[in-house]
């Protein structure tokens, strides 16, 4: 599963919350996928996307 669909689950999961506004707001204002995987706890360098 790729970063972006990882990032939009968590978005999601966390609807309504100040972490998924929060994660949402980065995505929606071009932060890289990186910086936003690291801030929500989610693996940016998963074997599975290689």
């Amino acid at each position: 599963m790729s970063n972006l669909s990882n990032i939009e689950r968590f978005i999601e999961m966390y609807d309504g919350t100040a972490i998924g506004q929060a994660v949402k707001n980065m995505l929606n204002n071009g932060t890289d996928l990186e910086h936003i995987c690291e801030y929500a706890g989610i693996d940016f360098y998963n074997e599975d996307d290689n």
